[in-house]
Protein backbone atom coordinates (compact mmCIF):
# COMPACT_ATOMS: atom_id res chain seq x y z
CA UNK A 1 0.00 0.00 0.00
CA UNK A 2 1.24 3.51 -0.66
CA UNK A 3 0.48 6.83 1.01
CA UNK A 4 1.02 9.84 -1.24
CA UNK A 5 1.20 13.54 -0.57
CA UNK A 6 -1.99 14.70 -2.27
CA UNK A 7 -0.54 18.21 -2.63
CA UNK A 8 2.07 16.82 -4.99
CA UNK A 9 0.08 16.80 -8.22
CA UNK A 10 2.55 14.49 -9.94
CA UNK A 11 2.32 11.97 -7.09
CA UNK A 12 5.87 10.99 -7.92
CA UNK A 13 7.09 9.79 -4.57
CA UNK A 14 5.11 7.93 -1.93
CA UNK A 15 5.65 9.04 1.63
CA UNK A 16 5.62 5.41 2.70
CA UNK A 17 4.95 1.98 1.25
CA UNK A 18 2.51 -0.11 3.25
CA UNK A 19 2.27 -3.91 3.15
CA UNK A 20 0.33 -4.77 6.27
CA UNK A 21 -2.43 -7.16 7.31
CA UNK A 22 -4.26 -4.44 9.23
CA UNK A 23 -5.01 -2.52 6.03
CA UNK A 24 -7.94 -4.13 4.24
CA UNK A 25 -9.65 -3.21 1.03
CA UNK A 26 -12.67 -1.01 1.44
CA UNK A 27 -14.27 0.40 -1.66
CA UNK A 28 -16.72 2.55 0.30
CA UNK A 29 -19.54 1.69 -2.06
CA UNK A 30 -21.67 0.76 0.97
CA UNK A 31 -22.31 4.47 1.44
CA UNK A 32 -23.03 5.19 -2.23
CA UNK A 33 -26.80 4.89 -1.87
CA UNK A 34 -29.57 4.32 0.60
CA UNK A 35 -30.69 1.25 -1.36
CA UNK A 36 -29.83 -1.81 0.72
CA UNK A 37 -28.63 -3.90 -2.22
CA UNK A 38 -25.60 -1.67 -2.79
CA UNK A 39 -24.38 -1.99 0.77
CA UNK A 40 -24.55 -5.79 0.55
CA UNK A 41 -22.30 -6.18 -2.49
CA UNK A 42 -19.24 -8.25 -1.62
CA UNK A 43 -16.79 -5.41 -2.35
CA UNK A 44 -18.50 -3.23 0.24
CA UNK A 45 -18.48 -5.59 3.21
CA UNK A 46 -16.03 -5.82 6.06
CA UNK A 47 -14.76 -8.51 8.41
CA UNK A 48 -17.07 -11.44 9.23
CA UNK A 49 -19.86 -10.44 6.85
CA UNK A 50 -17.38 -10.21 3.99
CA UNK A 51 -15.93 -13.65 4.80
CA UNK A 52 -19.41 -15.17 4.82
CA UNK A 53 -20.40 -13.70 1.46
CA UNK A 54 -16.99 -14.38 -0.09
CA UNK A 55 -17.25 -18.04 0.95
CA UNK A 56 -20.57 -18.27 -0.89
CA UNK A 57 -19.10 -17.00 -4.16
CA UNK A 58 -15.61 -18.50 -4.10
CA UNK A 59 -16.68 -21.97 -5.39
CA UNK A 60 -18.22 -20.33 -8.48
CA UNK A 61 -14.96 -18.67 -9.51
CA UNK A 62 -12.50 -21.54 -9.02
CA UNK A 63 -10.35 -22.74 -11.91
CA UNK A 64 -12.38 -25.94 -12.19
CA UNK A 65 -15.62 -23.94 -12.47
CA UNK A 66 -14.19 -21.58 -15.06
CA UNK A 67 -13.18 -24.65 -17.09
CA UNK A 68 -16.82 -25.71 -17.28
CA UNK A 69 -17.76 -22.24 -18.55
CA UNK A 70 -15.34 -22.30 -21.49
CA UNK A 71 -17.87 -23.77 -23.93
CA UNK A 72 -20.49 -21.14 -23.10
CA UNK A 73 -17.95 -18.33 -23.39
CA UNK A 74 -16.77 -19.74 -26.74
CA UNK A 75 -20.39 -19.80 -27.91
CA UNK A 76 -20.62 -16.09 -27.14
CA UNK A 77 -17.31 -15.55 -28.98
CA UNK A 78 -18.77 -17.22 -32.09
CA UNK A 79 -21.71 -14.83 -31.92
CA UNK A 80 -19.20 -11.99 -31.59
CA UNK A 81 -17.45 -13.20 -34.76
CA UNK A 82 -20.74 -13.26 -36.70
CA UNK A 83 -21.60 -9.80 -35.40
CA UNK A 84 -18.34 -8.38 -36.75
CA UNK A 85 -18.46 -10.39 -39.98
CA UNK A 86 -22.02 -9.31 -40.82
CA UNK A 87 -21.70 -5.71 -39.67
CA UNK A 88 -22.85 -2.91 -41.96
CA UNK A 89 -19.48 -1.24 -41.44
CA UNK A 90 -16.06 -2.68 -40.64
CA UNK A 91 -15.46 -0.02 -37.98
CA UNK A 92 -16.85 -0.87 -34.54
CA UNK A 93 -17.13 0.83 -31.20
CA UNK A 94 -15.39 -1.93 -29.28
CA UNK A 95 -16.54 -0.54 -25.92
CA UNK A 96 -20.17 -1.32 -26.73
CA UNK A 97 -19.22 -4.52 -28.52
CA UNK A 98 -17.32 -5.75 -25.45
CA UNK A 99 -20.34 -5.05 -23.26
CA UNK A 100 -22.59 -7.04 -25.60
CA UNK A 101 -20.20 -9.98 -25.61
CA UNK A 102 -19.74 -10.04 -21.85
CA UNK A 103 -23.44 -9.58 -21.04
CA UNK A 104 -24.10 -12.56 -23.32
CA UNK A 105 -21.35 -14.66 -21.71
CA UNK A 106 -22.40 -13.82 -18.15
CA UNK A 107 -26.06 -14.53 -18.94
CA UNK A 108 -25.12 -18.01 -20.19
CA UNK A 109 -22.46 -18.90 -17.62
CA UNK A 110 -24.06 -17.47 -14.49
CA UNK A 111 -27.79 -17.55 -15.15
CA UNK A 112 -28.21 -20.22 -17.82
CA UNK A 113 -30.18 -17.99 -20.19
CA UNK A 114 -29.77 -16.68 -23.73
CA UNK A 115 -29.55 -12.91 -23.71
CA UNK A 116 -30.40 -12.50 -27.43
CA UNK A 117 -28.23 -9.40 -27.24
CA UNK A 118 -26.87 -9.96 -30.76
CA UNK A 119 -30.18 -10.40 -32.53
CA UNK A 120 -33.19 -8.99 -30.71
CA UNK A 121 -32.33 -7.56 -27.29
CA UNK A 122 -35.25 -6.36 -25.21
CA UNK A 123 -35.49 -2.60 -24.50
CA UNK A 124 -34.06 -3.03 -20.99
CA UNK A 125 -30.99 -4.83 -22.32
CA UNK A 126 -30.49 -2.27 -25.09
CA UNK A 127 -30.50 0.49 -22.52
CA UNK A 128 -28.13 -1.48 -20.29
CA UNK A 129 -25.62 -1.93 -23.11
CA UNK A 130 -25.81 1.77 -23.94
CA UNK A 131 -25.66 3.15 -20.39
CA UNK A 132 -23.64 0.41 -18.67
CA UNK A 133 -23.83 -1.15 -15.22
CA UNK A 134 -22.21 1.87 -13.58
CA UNK A 135 -24.14 5.14 -13.55
CA UNK A 136 -23.19 8.30 -15.42
CA UNK A 137 -19.83 9.99 -14.86
CA UNK A 138 -21.23 12.88 -12.82
CA UNK A 139 -23.36 10.70 -10.55
CA UNK A 140 -20.70 8.04 -9.96
CA UNK A 141 -18.08 10.72 -9.25
CA UNK A 142 -20.41 12.42 -6.78
CA UNK A 143 -21.06 9.10 -5.06
CA UNK A 144 -17.36 8.25 -4.90
CA UNK A 145 -16.31 11.63 -3.50
CA UNK A 146 -19.13 11.67 -0.96
CA UNK A 147 -18.22 8.19 0.24
CA UNK A 148 -14.68 9.35 1.00
CA UNK A 149 -15.27 12.89 2.27
CA UNK A 150 -18.91 13.03 3.43
CA UNK A 151 -20.39 9.51 3.62
CA UNK A 152 -23.66 10.77 5.09
CA UNK A 153 -24.25 13.05 2.08
CA UNK A 154 -25.29 10.15 -0.15
CA UNK A 155 -28.27 9.56 2.10
CA UNK A 156 -29.46 13.03 1.13
CA UNK A 157 -28.40 13.17 -2.52
CA UNK A 158 -29.48 9.55 -3.18
CA UNK A 159 -26.55 9.10 -5.56
CA UNK A 160 -25.94 5.61 -6.83
CA UNK A 161 -23.17 3.64 -8.51
CA UNK A 162 -25.20 0.86 -10.16
CA UNK A 163 -27.64 1.79 -12.90
CA UNK A 164 -31.37 1.15 -12.76
CA UNK A 165 -31.03 -0.92 -15.95
CA UNK A 166 -28.55 -3.29 -14.30
CA UNK A 167 -30.78 -3.70 -11.27
CA UNK A 168 -33.76 -4.23 -13.57
CA UNK A 169 -31.98 -6.96 -15.54
CA UNK A 170 -30.87 -8.80 -12.40
CA UNK A 171 -34.39 -8.50 -10.95
CA UNK A 172 -35.74 -10.05 -14.14
CA UNK A 173 -33.26 -12.94 -13.83
CA UNK A 174 -34.37 -13.53 -10.26
CA UNK A 175 -38.06 -13.52 -11.13
CA UNK A 176 -37.79 -15.62 -14.30
CA UNK A 177 -34.88 -17.99 -13.60
CA UNK A 178 -34.41 -18.42 -9.86
CA UNK A 179 -38.09 -18.69 -8.98
CA UNK A 180 -38.77 -21.01 -11.91
CA UNK A 181 -35.92 -23.38 -11.00
CA UNK A 182 -36.83 -23.33 -7.34
CA UNK A 183 -40.44 -24.20 -8.13
CA UNK A 184 -39.81 -26.80 -10.84
CA UNK A 185 -36.50 -28.33 -9.78
CA UNK A 186 -34.62 -27.69 -13.03
CA UNK A 187 -30.86 -28.20 -12.61
CA UNK A 188 -27.95 -26.54 -14.43
CA UNK A 189 -24.29 -26.22 -13.47
CA UNK A 190 -24.13 -22.43 -13.00
CA UNK A 191 -24.24 -19.64 -10.43
CA UNK A 192 -28.00 -19.85 -9.94
CA UNK A 193 -27.79 -23.57 -9.17
CA UNK A 194 -24.93 -23.02 -6.73
CA UNK A 195 -26.91 -20.33 -4.91
CA UNK A 196 -30.02 -22.53 -4.77
CA UNK A 197 -28.01 -25.36 -3.22
CA UNK A 198 -26.30 -22.96 -0.80
CA UNK A 199 -29.69 -21.59 0.22
CA UNK A 200 -30.97 -25.10 0.98
CA UNK A 201 -27.84 -25.97 2.98
CA UNK A 202 -28.20 -22.81 5.05
CA UNK A 203 -31.80 -23.63 5.89
CA UNK A 204 -30.92 -27.25 6.72
CA UNK A 205 -28.26 -25.97 9.12
CA UNK A 206 -30.81 -23.77 10.88
CA UNK A 207 -29.53 -20.56 9.33
CA UNK A 208 -31.59 -17.89 7.64
CA UNK A 209 -32.17 -18.49 3.94
CA UNK A 210 -31.56 -15.86 1.28
CA UNK A 211 -34.00 -12.97 1.23
CA UNK A 212 -35.08 -11.45 -2.09
CA UNK A 213 -32.53 -8.67 -1.57
CA UNK A 214 -29.80 -11.23 -0.82
CA UNK A 215 -30.66 -13.09 -4.01
CA UNK A 216 -30.40 -9.98 -6.14
CA UNK A 217 -27.16 -8.96 -4.46
CA UNK A 218 -25.57 -12.37 -5.08
CA UNK A 219 -26.70 -12.32 -8.71
CA UNK A 220 -25.34 -8.78 -9.11
CA UNK A 221 -21.83 -9.74 -7.93
CA UNK A 222 -21.16 -11.89 -11.00
CA UNK A 223 -22.85 -9.42 -13.32
CA UNK A 224 -20.85 -6.43 -12.08
CA UNK A 225 -17.48 -8.20 -12.09
CA UNK A 226 -18.12 -10.04 -15.35
CA UNK A 227 -19.39 -7.14 -17.45
CA UNK A 228 -18.40 -3.63 -16.38
CA UNK A 229 -14.75 -3.78 -15.36
CA UNK A 230 -14.13 -6.65 -17.79
CA UNK A 231 -15.57 -4.65 -20.71
CA UNK A 232 -13.22 -1.75 -19.91
CA UNK A 233 -10.24 -4.12 -19.89
CA UNK A 234 -11.39 -5.81 -23.10
CA UNK A 235 -11.91 -2.48 -24.92
CA UNK A 236 -8.41 -1.26 -24.16
CA UNK A 237 -6.90 -4.67 -24.95
CA UNK A 238 -8.43 -4.65 -28.44
CA UNK A 239 -7.21 -1.07 -28.89
CA UNK A 240 -3.64 -1.96 -27.84
CA UNK A 241 -3.50 -4.98 -30.16
CA UNK A 242 -4.91 -2.91 -33.04
CA UNK A 243 -2.38 -0.15 -32.41
CA UNK A 244 0.62 -2.52 -32.40
CA UNK A 245 0.56 -4.66 -35.58
CA UNK A 246 3.83 -6.40 -34.67
CA UNK A 247 2.27 -7.63 -31.42
CA UNK A 248 -0.87 -8.65 -33.30
CA UNK A 249 1.13 -10.71 -35.83
CA UNK A 250 3.15 -12.44 -33.12
CA UNK A 251 -0.03 -13.23 -31.21
CA UNK A 252 -1.67 -14.65 -34.35
CA UNK A 253 1.41 -16.76 -35.06
CA UNK A 254 1.36 -18.23 -31.55
CA UNK A 255 -2.33 -19.14 -31.76
CA UNK A 256 -1.85 -20.78 -35.17
CA UNK A 257 1.32 -22.63 -34.13
CA UNK A 258 -0.52 -24.10 -31.14
CA UNK A 259 -3.30 -25.24 -33.48
CA UNK A 260 -5.96 -23.39 -31.50
CA UNK A 261 -9.34 -22.73 -33.12
CA UNK A 262 -12.76 -21.88 -31.73
CA UNK A 263 -13.84 -25.44 -32.55
CA UNK A 264 -11.16 -27.13 -30.42
CA UNK A 265 -10.57 -24.44 -27.80
CA UNK A 266 -10.58 -25.59 -24.19
CA UNK A 267 -9.20 -24.26 -20.92
CA UNK A 268 -5.90 -26.16 -21.17
CA UNK A 269 -5.19 -24.84 -24.68
CA UNK A 270 -5.98 -21.35 -23.41
CA UNK A 271 -3.41 -21.73 -20.63
CA UNK A 272 -0.76 -22.83 -23.13
CA UNK A 273 -0.86 -19.49 -24.98
CA UNK A 274 1.91 -17.70 -23.08
CA UNK A 275 2.23 -14.69 -25.37
CA UNK A 276 -1.53 -14.09 -25.17
CA UNK A 277 -1.20 -13.91 -21.39
CA UNK A 278 1.73 -11.51 -21.72
CA UNK A 279 -0.22 -9.23 -24.06
CA UNK A 280 -3.22 -9.08 -21.73
CA UNK A 281 -0.98 -8.42 -18.71
CA UNK A 282 0.71 -5.51 -20.49
CA UNK A 283 -2.67 -4.08 -21.55
CA UNK A 284 -3.84 -4.20 -17.94
CA UNK A 285 -0.65 -2.45 -16.87
CA UNK A 286 -1.34 0.43 -19.25
CA UNK A 287 -5.09 0.55 -18.59
CA UNK A 288 -6.16 -0.92 -15.22
CA UNK A 289 -10.00 -0.77 -15.07
CA UNK A 290 -9.80 0.60 -11.53
CA UNK A 291 -7.02 3.22 -11.60
CA UNK A 292 -7.33 3.86 -7.85
CA UNK A 293 -8.08 1.40 -5.05
CA UNK A 294 -9.20 2.27 -1.54
CA UNK A 295 -8.23 0.50 1.67
CA UNK A 296 -9.17 1.01 5.27
CA UNK A 297 -7.18 0.35 8.44
CA UNK A 298 -8.92 -2.15 10.73
CA UNK A 299 -6.97 -1.01 13.78
CA UNK A 300 -4.41 1.59 14.84
CA UNK A 301 -1.15 0.88 13.06
CA UNK A 302 2.28 2.51 13.01
CA UNK A 303 4.23 2.16 9.79
CA UNK A 304 7.67 3.67 10.00
CA UNK A 305 7.14 7.28 11.06
CA UNK A 306 3.53 7.30 9.89
CA UNK A 307 0.67 6.59 12.27
CA UNK A 308 -2.38 5.12 10.56
CA UNK A 309 -5.36 5.29 12.93
CA UNK A 310 -8.19 2.79 12.80
CA UNK A 311 -10.71 3.75 10.14
CA UNK A 312 -8.29 5.77 8.01
CA UNK A 313 -8.74 5.27 4.27
CA UNK A 314 -5.64 4.94 2.12
CA UNK A 315 -5.92 5.48 -1.64
CA UNK A 316 -3.71 3.32 -3.85
CA UNK A 317 -2.91 4.96 -7.22
CA UNK A 318 -2.73 1.75 -9.26
CA UNK A 319 -2.34 3.49 -12.59
CA UNK A 320 0.49 5.67 -11.28
CA UNK A 321 2.33 2.67 -9.81
CA UNK A 322 2.06 0.75 -13.07
CA UNK A 323 3.34 3.69 -15.11
CA UNK A 324 6.22 4.60 -12.78
CA UNK A 325 9.69 4.25 -14.30
CA UNK A 326 11.00 2.99 -10.96
CA UNK A 327 8.71 -0.01 -11.23
CA UNK A 328 8.76 -0.56 -15.00
CA UNK A 329 11.49 0.52 -17.40
CA UNK A 330 10.19 2.60 -20.32
CA UNK A 331 6.72 2.57 -18.77
CA UNK A 332 4.98 4.27 -21.71
CA UNK A 333 6.24 1.64 -24.14
CA UNK A 334 3.88 -1.25 -24.95
CA UNK A 335 6.11 -4.26 -24.31
CA UNK A 336 4.42 -7.61 -23.55
CA UNK A 337 7.88 -9.17 -23.13
CA UNK A 338 8.20 -7.55 -19.70
CA UNK A 339 5.76 -10.28 -18.55
CA UNK A 340 7.76 -13.15 -20.06
CA UNK A 341 8.75 -16.01 -17.77
CA UNK A 342 12.32 -14.77 -17.34
CA UNK A 343 11.39 -11.12 -16.68
CA UNK A 344 8.14 -11.03 -14.75
CA UNK A 345 9.79 -12.36 -11.58
CA UNK A 346 11.59 -9.02 -11.29
CA UNK A 347 8.28 -7.10 -11.09
CA UNK A 348 7.51 -6.03 -7.54
CA UNK A 349 4.27 -7.65 -6.44
CA UNK A 350 2.98 -4.38 -5.03
CA UNK A 351 3.63 -2.47 -8.25
CA UNK A 352 1.24 -4.44 -10.48
CA UNK A 353 -2.31 -4.42 -9.13
CA UNK A 354 -4.88 -4.53 -11.98
CA UNK A 355 -7.10 -6.82 -9.90
CA UNK A 356 -6.02 -5.72 -6.44
CA UNK A 357 -4.01 -7.97 -4.15
CA UNK A 358 -4.32 -10.22 -1.11
CA UNK A 359 -7.44 -11.98 0.20
CA UNK A 360 -9.68 -9.42 -1.51
CA UNK A 361 -8.19 -9.95 -4.94
CA UNK A 362 -10.98 -9.42 -7.49
CA UNK A 363 -13.13 -12.53 -7.27
CA UNK A 364 -14.09 -12.33 -10.95
CA UNK A 365 -10.50 -12.15 -12.23
CA UNK A 366 -10.39 -15.67 -13.72
CA UNK A 367 -13.70 -15.29 -15.51
CA UNK A 368 -12.78 -11.86 -16.90
CA UNK A 369 -9.35 -12.87 -18.19
CA UNK A 370 -10.71 -16.10 -19.69
CA UNK A 371 -13.51 -14.28 -21.52
CA UNK A 372 -11.18 -11.56 -22.83
CA UNK A 373 -8.63 -14.10 -24.07
CA UNK A 374 -11.27 -16.13 -25.93
CA UNK A 375 -12.62 -12.96 -27.56
CA UNK A 376 -9.11 -11.90 -28.56
CA UNK A 377 -8.39 -15.31 -30.11
CA UNK A 378 -11.61 -15.00 -32.12
CA UNK A 379 -10.68 -11.57 -33.45
CA UNK A 380 -6.99 -12.19 -34.14
CA UNK A 381 -7.63 -15.45 -36.01
CA UNK A 382 -10.26 -13.94 -38.28
CA UNK A 383 -9.52 -10.24 -38.65
CA UNK A 384 -6.72 -7.75 -39.06
CA UNK A 385 -7.43 -5.06 -36.48
CA UNK A 386 -6.30 -1.47 -36.91
CA UNK A 387 -7.14 1.89 -35.39
CA UNK A 388 -9.92 3.57 -37.34
CA UNK A 389 -8.16 6.92 -37.03
CA UNK A 390 -4.41 7.36 -37.37
CA UNK A 391 -2.72 8.08 -34.05
CA UNK A 392 -5.99 7.49 -32.24
CA UNK A 393 -5.54 7.70 -28.50
CA UNK A 394 -8.61 7.11 -26.35
CA UNK A 395 -9.15 9.87 -23.83
CA UNK A 396 -9.87 8.62 -20.34
CA UNK A 397 -12.82 10.05 -18.46
CA UNK A 398 -12.41 11.27 -14.90
CA UNK A 399 -14.42 8.58 -13.15
CA UNK A 400 -13.84 5.94 -10.52
CA UNK A 401 -13.40 3.50 -13.43
CA UNK A 402 -11.03 3.98 -16.36
CA UNK A 403 -13.79 4.43 -18.95
CA UNK A 404 -12.84 5.72 -22.39
CA UNK A 405 -14.20 9.26 -22.85
CA UNK A 406 -17.76 9.04 -24.22
CA UNK A 407 -17.35 5.26 -24.36
CA UNK A 408 -15.58 5.53 -27.71
CA UNK A 409 -12.80 3.19 -28.74
CA UNK A 410 -13.24 2.56 -32.46
CA UNK A 411 -11.34 -0.18 -34.26
CA UNK A 412 -11.39 -1.33 -37.89
CA UNK A 413 -11.79 -5.07 -38.57
CA UNK A 414 -10.59 -6.33 -41.97
CA UNK A 415 -11.31 -10.02 -42.74
CA UNK A 416 -8.18 -12.11 -43.17
CA UNK A 417 -7.68 -13.95 -46.45
CA UNK A 418 -7.54 -17.63 -45.57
Amino acid sequence: MFIFDLHNRCLEKPLIRIFHQDIQIHTSISSFTILVIYSLLINCLNDCRWKEVRSIHTPVFTTSKIKTMTNDITSSAKSLYNFIKNGKSNVFNVTFMAKMYLVDAVSKCAYGVESNVWTDPNPLLKKLIKNGVITSESESNCAALCSILLPWANYITRTRMISREALGYVKKIYESVVVQRRDHGNVRNDLVQHLLETDEKRKAAGKEGFTNISWMTNLMVFFLDGTETASIAMSYTIYCVAKHPDVQRKLRDEIREMGVTLENLDFEKLKSLEYLDMVLSECLRHYPPLPVLSRKATKDTTLGAIRVPKGMKVLVPVWKLQKDCRNFSNPDEFDPERFSADRKSSIHKGAYLPFGEGPRLCIGMRFATTAIKIALITMVLNFEMSCSVEDMKPEKSSTLFLFPENGLVEVKFSPLVK
